[in-house]
């Protein structure tokens, strides 16, 4: 996902450079945005993490462990926890 980020900065520059005509200028990059953005969902919502978790929420489900783990863990990105897995807001 990051990769996918990445390249869009890195073409940003150029994209704005694509089109002369004024109203047009800012239509490539938020069209390249697109691909970034889908593959976020992706991975957020349908693909990636939702399936990692009912994965390991039936393996180790009952292990007071891992529901210690999945309560101070952040989701994506190991930063300070910003939001809660979508199991633990299931079990409240």
């Amino acid at each position: 996902m990051l990769t996918w980020w990445s390249i869009y900065a890195a073409s940003l520059p150029s994209l704005l450079r694509v089109s002369a005509h004024p109203v047009y200028r800012f239509l490539p990059p938020v069209v390249g945005l697109l691909s970034p953005a889908f593959i976020t969902w992706l991975l957020l919502n349908l693909s990636g993490i939702p399936l990692l978790e009912k994965k390991q929420l039936k393996q180790y489900g009952d292990n007071a462990e891992y529901k210690e783990y999945v309560k101070n863990t952040p989701l994506l990105i190991p930063w300070p926890k910003f939001g809660s897995s979508k199991n633990e807001r299931k079990e409240k």
